[in-house]
Order: structure tokens, then C-alpha cells, then sequence
């Protein structure tokens, strides 16, 4: 019995309630902004340097996106139940979608991918079951390098796939983009 309190204690530090944003009026989540605010900025940054036709931008996402429904009016959850498993799976598809409305306006190649199930603390929490850390690296690895992958794909695994239908909507992109300038 105390082994599970301290590991619940232990998974409750390291994955945060919706009680645990970052500072600031707008209540932020962590996780979106590491997942899209952060990777947003970092990319934006970056872009003067990705040059050429090898120049790539790999954004690592979830299979996790598909079962998520995009609500760019509450990207925070200030109106609706919090999740963890929701908030997690809707910062996934918002990199999606960032990553696909990214692909159709700029000249490096834009690929998301899903590296496969992984064993991280995340995973078992959420569903107590996960891969070997190493089996994600392929797909990973396939996405940053294989010129062969057009930009705008999206990899389950090493396979191209097409992501939730929300990703690829016009409207939802732009109003992520609105919301997510807002925000940041």
C-alpha cells in the first residue's frame, strides 16, 4: 500500500493536475505549452537557418491525436471537465494540426510523426502499459531524415497516415494559429 501512495505522490508531482499552469492570467496548462506554445516560438526562431532541400522540421506527436477533439474557443479547459488523458491527447492533435497548417506555408519539410508506444512514466500512469524507449527512435529518426517523406505527412510509426480530420481543416488551423498568437 505505500509503495502505490508513493508512486501515485510520485506521478501526481510529475504530471500536473489542470491546478498546475504556468504563472500568468491566462491560466496556461504546461502541457500545451510544451507542446505547441514552446515548439511554435522554438520553430519560429529556428526557421532563418533551415535552408535547402534537406532542411527538415519533425514535430513528435501521438496516435493519442485521433481520439481528440480540438476545442480552440478552451484550449485551457477553463469551460469543460479536465482530463489529463483528454488535455494530452488535444495537445497532440494541436501539434498536428500546427504541423499541417506549417507544411502548406513554408519551404522546409514538415513532418509529424508517431514514434509508437513508448515505456515513459506518462504512459504508465495514464495506462499502465508502454514499449521500449528504443522503439520510437526508428520512427523518429524516419521522419528527420528520409527525404523520401513529402512535407505535411503524417507517420504512425514509420508509415504515412493520415491524422485526425481536424488536422486538416483550414478553419481549425487558422483559428489555432489565432488562439495560440493569442496565448503566447
Amino acid at each position: 500500500r505505500d509503495r502505490r501512495l508513493a508512486r501515485r505522490s510520485d506521478q501526481q508531482r510529475r504530471y500536473p493536475r489542470k491546478s498546475d499552469t504556468v504563472a500568468g492570467a491566462d491560466s496556461l496548462r504546461t502541457d500545451l505549452s510544451s507542446q505547441l506554445l514552446a515548439r511554435a516560438l522554438l520553430t519560429n526562431l529556428l526557421l532563418p537557418a533551415l535552408r535547402g532541400p534537406t532542411a527538415r522540421i519533425t514535430n513528435v506527436a501521438s496516435a493519442a491525436h485521433h481520439a481528440a477533439t480540438l476545442d480552440v474557443n478552451d484550449l485551457a479547459f477553463d469551460r469543460r471537465r479536465y482530463s489529463a488523458t483528454d488535455a494530452y491527447a488535444e495537445s497532440k492533435l494541436a501539434v498536428v494540426t500546427y504541423s499541417s497548417w506549417l507544411a502548406d506555408r513554408i519551404e522546409p519539410t514538415v513532418v509529424s510523426v508517431h514514434p509508437g508506444v513508448i515505456s515513459t512514466a506518462l504512459l504508465h500512469s495514464m495506462f499502465g502499459t508502454g514499449g521500449a524507449p528504443v522503439d520510437g527512435g526508428g520512427a523518429n529518426l524516419t521522419a528527420a531524415i528520409d527525404v523520401a517523406v513529402p512535407t505535411g505527412t503524417y507517420l504512425d510509426e514509420r508509415w504515412p497516415t493520415q491524422p485526425n480530420p481536424q488536422a486538416l481543416d483550414p478553419e481549425v488551423q487558422r483559428r489555432l494559429r489565432d488562439a495560440a498568437a493569442e496565448l503566447a
